[in-house]
């Protein structure tokens, strides 16, 4: 395309100019794409077309997405389109510098800071996984990519197919590996296990479906004795083999793995948690079209807290009460199928919305009074405390809530 040609051209011209410094080529490539008004000049299904003629064009780059087009190719930088289907990325940070430009659809951006507290070996490290921001990003925005673990983010795609934009340079040696941030503050490389794990594990798979017993004692085995960083991956091939005894075996497995490193293991088991609510809010987020019910899920899995939570809605939607929207799409998310997880009725609603507007139990039962009449809420105020105080606990509904 001439205009993908002659925008690379400009840049590389640009770069050539500050001696190929890579630490100001995301400001030279950010700056670039406003300039250029991508959405206007790139047609997404203009470039399907092309692939689907002609399917030997520039080999795609990208270690992620669904599927990369090699729009350009520089000594120093080449530009590709991503495309997305699944809804959201892991946390991660980038071994090159860049920018990315929204070229359909519309992600919810947001940037995490990381403080390493304790550096187990090369692949891993357990450390302070904090929140920074969440952004809404439409069709159109353009973010500056730095190499490093100064810009550690995620992107949780509102609209499928979503279409992004990249320039970047070729990989920057010295912001290897390229990190992905499990909740919980534990950090791995983007492809967590080298060549000879990654085998070992394939061939227990296997072996798992031939031998049950030898399968067993070799899982324990490597638990006792294979490096820290092995232990998530172990845990999943064991989980999804087929063995009489796999619970027994992962509760041996974990037992193992707390008496080598307790604080490792906790904090494992944290960040399975979490993934765990969010592999749950990631399926409902597939049954759903309705962009606001997306948007809603997007702020469920990436706010840590209420305020974050309202800045995300007022990000998206400028001029929408924040709260409104959570008790609107909460409640469509309960009602009449509980989708959240939880069990919810017209009758237990009420207190739901009570936490969520952030009323006090006593404001609740004044509430409950006007609806139900005074004697009636007064013979049911055991079951409304009760189910107020179940309603604040709701784990999906803490970054509502806290």
């Amino acid at each position: 395309m001439d205009f993908v040609a002659a925008l690379g051209e400009r840049i590389e011209s640009r770069f050539r100019r500050e001696n190929y410094d890579y630490r100001v080529f995301g400001r030279i490539a950010s700056q670039a794409l406003r300039e250029a008004d991508i959405v206007a000049h790139v047609s997404d299904a203009e470039l399907l077309a092309r692939v689907a003629l002609d399917p030997h064009p520039l080999p795609g780059e990208a270690e992620f997405s669904d599927f990369a087009q090699t729009l350009y190719r520089g000594r120093y930088f080449f530009i590709e389109v991503l495309h997305w289907l699944s809804a959201t990325t892991a946390i991660h940070q980038h071994s090159f510098s860049g920018a990315f430009c929204v070229l359909e659809g519309a992600s919810l951006h947001t940037r995490f800071r990381y403080t390493p507290t304790r550096v187990i070996n090369a692949q891993l490290a357990l450390g302070e996984l904090g929140w920074q921001s969440s952004v809404y990003c439409p069709r159109g925005t353009v973010v500056e990519i730095e190499a490093g673990e100064t810009f550690i983010h995620s992107l949780y795609h509102l609209v499928e197919p979503s279409v992004t934009f990249l320039v970047r340079t070729w990989q920057e040696e010295e912001h290897t590996p390229q990190y992905t941030y499990l909740p919980g503050g534990i950090r791995i490389p983007a492809r967590p296990l080298d060549g000879p794990k990654r085998v070992s594990l394939r061939a227990l798979r296997i072996l798992s479906h031939v031998d049950g017993a030898r399968f067993e004692q070799i899982a324990l085995d490597l638990a006792r004795e294979a490096s820290l960083d092995t232990i998530g991956p172990l845990i999943d091939a064991v989980a999804t083999s087929a063995p009489d005894r796999r619970d027994a075996l992962l509760a041996e497995i974990a037992a193992t793995a707390h008496a080598r490193d307790a604080a490792f293991f906790d904090a494992l088991l944290g960040a399975r948690k979490t993934q765990y609510r969010h592999n749950r809010l990631s399926d409902i987020r597939k049954r759903m079209t309705d962009p606001h019910a997306r948007l809603m899920v997007a702020v469920l899995m990436n706010a840590p807290n209420r305020q974050a939570a309202i800045d995300c809605i007022r990000s998206a939607l400028p001029g929408e009460d924040a709260v409104e929207f959570f008790v609107r799409q909460v409640r469509a998310l309960c009602l009449p199928e509980p989708l959240l997880g939880f069990s919810c009725h017209e009758s237990s609603w009420p207190m739901v919305e009570a936490v969520l507007r952030k009323q006090s139990l006593e404001q609740t039962i004044k509430t409950m009074k006007r609806t139900l009449g005074a004697r009636e809420a007064a013979r049911q105020a055991d079951v409304i405390a009760r189910n107020y105080h179940r309603a604040s606990a709701y784990e999906v509904l803490q970054p509502l809530v806290v």
